[in-house]
Order: structure tokens, then C-alpha cells, then sequence
């Protein structure tokens, strides 16, 4: 799956993104980031959560 958005890609993970992901997941920061909105329910708010996450932390360029 790759799905594209003004500067945002979403694709289905590969092996390769198995330690960023590790990174990701044990970050409080981000986590609380992904839960902010637990009503994620169609393509916007994926993107607008994306947005947010990309927005608000330290992320790379990586997602």
C-alpha cells in the first residue's frame, strides 16, 4: 500500500523499518502524539495525525 498526500506518504511497513519503529514505540512523546486522537476513522485524520507527528517531534524524514 503507498497512499500520498501533499508531502506525507503512507506505505506499509518493511523489515527495514523494524528499529525506527522500536524508537518510535518507546517514545512517550510520540506515543502520546499517535493517541492524541483515538478516532481515526478515515484518510484526513490519518494525515492530519502524520502532520502532527511530524510537526511536534524529532522525527527524520523516515515515515
Amino acid at each position: 500500500m503507498r497512499i500520498e498526500k501533499e508531502n506525507i506518504v503512507i506505505r506499509s511497513v518493511i523489515v527495514d523499518d523494524a528499529e525506527q519503529l522500536n524508537q518510535w514505540w518507546n517514545d512517550g512523546k510520540v506515543m502520546e502524539l499517535t493517541f492524541e486522537d483515538a478516532s481515526i476513522n478515515d484518510i484526513d485524520n490519518i494525515f492530519n495525525l502524520s502532520k502532527n507527528l511530524i510537526e511536534n517531534s524529532d522525527l527524520d524524514d523516515r515515515i
